[in-house]
């Protein structure tokens, strides 16, 4: 079932939109449509309903809740390339002293 207000594809069963959080059904929608956040990439069980949510919606498509876990965007990727960088630099380092010595 397409959302009305978002347009995303919506699985038959879902009640609310998983992309916005709009009822699909016609009730009254009381979550917030404009949460922003980060979203897990695996799917999750709603705190709510316990319904399972799926990995990458925003909302549970059961209730409503928003799905997302924190407001503020993962610095992850930055603490891996870091370490990667760190990593090559130790590494060009040793062979630069393998191949013209001390």
């Amino acid at each position: 079932m397409a959302c009305s207000a978002c347009l995303v594809d919506n699985a038959p069963a879902a009640r609310y939109c998983r992309e916005c959080g709009s009822a699909l059904t016609g009730e009254a929608h009381e979550a917030s449509s404009s949460s922003v956040g980060v979203w897990s990439d695996r799917p999750r069980r709603c705190e709510e309903c316990h319904a399972t949510i799926a990995a990458g919606a925003r909302f549970c498509t059961q209730c409503g809740v928003s799905a997302v876990t924190d407001q503020s965007p993962s610095n992850g990727w930055l603490i891996g390339a870091v370490i990667s960088v760190a990593a090559a630099v130790v590494t060009f380092s040793t062979l630069v002293v393998q191949f013209y010595g001390k």
